[in-house]
Formats: structure tokens, C-alpha cells, sequence
């Protein structure tokens, strides 16, 4: 929980304008027919997919998924603004509809610290299972 809370906290709400228009987005039907993915991360996707698919619409670009505060937006390796666009997707200000952008994911610094806390658990509790079996079979050795 606390790994997730300060994303939480960042979390807006849809704006008005947008919840009217979003309701027929959030049914299966809307979500596969936008090819929108239901979780920030896309984990079940395969390596070949392409995440970035963009849509230009008059200086907007729209990419297919939702606006969550974990995304960056870079052009030449400058940084740009993400927005909330058109039925919540992560959308953002261009001049030309031919500018590389690229999507990627920033993990908060929290959610960095708890991978390293969830490897160094996983080392002890596997150290720990080794020492169990070494003392083990040292026991059936040891003479009585």
C-alpha cells in the first residue's frame, strides 16, 4: 500500500466534460474497440507490441493509453508535458504531427525503493533456506 500511495495521491479525477463522453469507453466493447489496455503497465502484452501508437488530431497527439501520472513524453530527448486527452488517454502538444515521440514509463521513487527491498528479501530468504539445508545434512553427518 505504501508503494502505491504516492501515485494515488497524484491521481486526478476525470474532469466533467470528459466523464459525460467516457462512460461508453469504459465497457469492453469501448476499451477493444480503442484498443485502450485496462492496467498502466500492459504486463500481459508480448515483447514485439508497439505500447506507442499515436493518433495526430490538429496538434495533439493521442497515444492509446490512460493518462496515469507514471508516463513521460520525450522529442529528441526533450521532455514534454503529457496531458489528459480525449477520453482520458495520455495526450500531448506538437507542432507537427511527424515529431518522433517516444512513451515510456517513470516509476516513482518509492515503488524503485520497494524493488529493492522485495530483491533483498528474496536474498535473505533464499540465504536462509541454504543455511537450513546446510545445517541440516552437517547434523546427519556429525557423529552421535
Amino acid at each position: 500500500m505504501l508503494n502505491a500511495l504516492p501515485a494515488i495521491l497524484r491521481y486526478e479525477s476525470v474532469a466533467p466534460e470528459y466523464a459525460v463522453r467516457i462512460d461508453h469507453v469504459m465497457t469492453p466493447h469501448g476499451i477493444a474497440s480503442r484498443d485502450l489496455r485496462t492496467t498502466v503497465y500492459d504486463e500481459y502484452l508480448p515483447r514485439s507490441a508497439n505500447p506507442a501508437e499515436l493518433q495526430p488530431s490538429g496538434g495533439l497527439r493521442t497515444f492509446n493509453r490512460w493518462a496515469f501520472p507514471v508516463w513521460r513524453v520525450t522529442r529528441e530527448g526533450n521532455s514534454l508535458q503529457p496531458a489528459i486527452g480525449p477520453g482520458g488517454v495520455v495526450a500531448v502538444r506538437t507542432e507537427s504531427d511527424n515529431d518522433e515521440l517516444d512513451l515510456a514509463l517513470r516509476d516513482p521513487t518509492v515503488r524503485s525503493i520497494g524493488k529493492g527491498m522485495s530483491v533483498l528479501a528474496a536474498g535473505g530468504i533464499a540465504l536462509f533456506a541454504v543455511v537450513q539445508v546446510w545445517r541440516r545434512k552437517a547434523r546427519r553427518i556429525a557423529p552421535a
